[in-house]
């Protein structure tokens, strides 16, 4: 299964790439994309600055309870890009989804009070973002292509409870692997115009947990537990009128004995700034 994992967001990115140099042609050009509703600014080689309503489901399938972990909530994201087309040149790309999600659990407390204790579930989110950085390693022509690198926090833990004969709920705790952790990993990034008034632009991201800042309070504490690795795919669909619909599909990969799959899958709405 780590395998699997591991090969997997490299997988869908190699296969976005082959079917799309496949059908490489010189009628559109990325340089050529602009967006804005009035007046027409070009995308590449500017700063941009997104929110991103989301609609989030949550699950974990490794879980010894897996319904319990299934959850959909709204949220935003707060996302920033500084896309360069030149071979060489760097391209930048950060987001946030923490801010989003602390609003989110606020809104479900003031529903149902309740909400503020501990229940049976898995969350995934972070607390400064995802941060990537990549050089351009082809001309640009309908398509561009990048590598790099990623620093990422991600905020991870899974709650559960056993189960009595009669089904009530008992003995809840928090296993590894939990936290706030900081990693680093390579990233991959893939750019293609449709037509002019289309884009689509993936990122291909994964992370080596190597540092564990903070633990889950209450949670049950093993600091020799491996830490845990990251895998993430973001499709975003840029319009010409300045608007985005995307993607993001997030995977926790725990190296360890409990098998942690928390597994997060947003849908995005956004607007280009």
């Amino acid at each position: 299964m780590r395998k699997i994992a591991l090969t997997y967001p490299i997988t869908v990115c190699l296969l976005f790439s082959l079917f799309f140099l496949v059908h490489e042609s010189n009628a559109q050009q990325l340089a050529d994309f602009k967006y804005g509703i009035k007046k027409k600014k070009e995308f590449y080689g500017d700063n941009h600055f997104d929110i991103g309503f989301l609609v989030s489901n949550m699950s974990n399938p490794g879980a010894p309870y897996p319904e319990g972990h299934q959850k959909t909530a709204i949220s935003f994201k707060i996302l920033s890009k500084r896309y360069n087309l030149e071979k060489g040149r760097k391209r930048f790309y950060w987001q946030n989804k923490s801010v989003g999600d602390m609003f989110s659990l606020m809104g479900a407390v003031l529903q149902d009070a309740s909400n503020a204790k501990r229940k049976e579930g898995s969350t995934l989110s972070h607390l400064l973002g995802f941060g990537s950085w990549g050089w351009n390693i082809k001309k640009p022509t309908r398509s561009s292509a990048a590598i790099g690198f990623n620093v990422n926090d991600f905020v991870i833990g899974s709650h559960n409870f056993e189960r009595t004969p009669t089904g009530q709920l008992v003995n809840g705790k928090t296993i590894e692997p939990q936290g706030l952790y900081y990693g680093v990993g390579p990233s991959f990034f893939y750019d293609y115009a449709i037509s002019d008034k289309l884009v689509l632009q993936t990122l291909t991201t994964y992370t080596v947990g190597v540092y564990r800042l903070v633990s889950v309070s209450g949670a049950v504490k093993n600091d020799q537990y491996q830490k845990p690795q990251l895998a993430h795919v973001s499709l975003d669909l840029l319009s010409s009128m300045g608007f985005r619909v995307g993607v993001d599909y997030t995977r926790v990969i725990d190296m360890g004995i409990y098998k942690n799959k928390t597994t997060r899958l947003d849908l995005v709405l956004g607007y280009l700034f």
